[in-house]
């Protein structure tokens, strides 16, 4: 969802008349200001496909914490650690909320139970049906797990 904010602006700009300048200068705006917070159950599946350490997902599942992660230049990096799972997605939802400037909002969840835990703690600001629900695909879910559950924004 956060290369789907990209690719819908650029596609305004396209319908719109645009150049293919303009349709590329807006990807790359929207793109610079779109981002990614998830949680996961487990690390299990990101050792698996490589994505991090296999000590820091032994670590992280024998202390029973809850990671919240993002993208930075395309190498996952913690964004947080808490030991629940309510506490990780409260953490989110704060972030969310704190922002100053919020221009789209996506849940994106693979199969998570606490999908709606999280959109009750996002509406006090963003009405919910401002909210764009998604399910993972099956590429993205092979290194994720079930239950992954995160938000990808957009802001300016």
């Amino acid at each position: 969802m956060a290369e789907g904010f990209a690719v819908s602006a650029a596609a305004a700009i396209a319908a719109g008349g645009g150049t293919v300048h303009d349709v590329a200068v807006e990807a790359i705006r929207v793109a610079a200001n779109s981002h990614l917070l998830a949680a996961f159950n487990t690390l299990d599946f990101l050792d698996r496909g490589g994505r991090i350490g296999r000590a820091s997902a032994f670590i992280g599942n024998l202390l029973h914490v809850k990671p919240s992660l993002t993208l930075e230049d395309g190498v996952v990096a913690a964004a947080g650690r808490v030991r629940s799972r309510r506490g990780t997605l409260d953490t989110i939802a704060e972030h969310v909320l704190g922002l100053p400037t919020l221009r789209e909002l996506a849940v994106i969840h693979g199969r998570a139970c606490d999908l709606r835990y999280l959109i009750d703690g996002l509406s006090p600001r963003i009405a919910r049906d401002r909210i764009v629900e998604t399910t993972l695909g099956p590429v993205i879910s092979t290194h994720t797990a079930p239950g992954v559950l995160g938000v990808a924004y957009r802001t300016i």
